[in-house]
C-alpha cells in the first residue's frame, strides 16, 4: 500500500496518525486511546485561543499594549 507521506516533505496529519494501528497499539501500551490523545489537543487549542485573544483582543480593540486587532 503507497501512501501519500512516503514521500519526504510530506506528513500524515493527526487523524490519520490517530487512526493507524501502530499508533494504537503504542497507545494501548501507554493507556491511551485516540480519544483521550483528541481531548487534550481541544484543550491545547482552546488554551492558545484564550491566550492570543488576551494578547490581541477582539478585532477593532487594542490590546493591553494599545495596539489595534488585524
Amino acid at each position: 500500500m503507497k501512501h501519500r507521506w512516503a514521500r519526504a516533505g510530506t506528513e500524515p496529519t493527526l487523524a490519520e496518525l490517530l487512526s493507524d494501528p501502530i499508533t494504537h497499539q503504542l497507545l494501548k501500551r501507554d493507556r491511551l486511546s485516540p480519544e483521550m490523545v483528541w481531548s487534550a489537543i481541544r484543550v491545547a487549542q482552546d488554551a492558545m485561543r484564550r491566550r492570543t485573544l488576551r494578547v490581541v483582543g477582539p478585532a477593532g480593540e487594542p490590546d493591553k499594549h494599545g495596539c489595534e486587532a488585524a
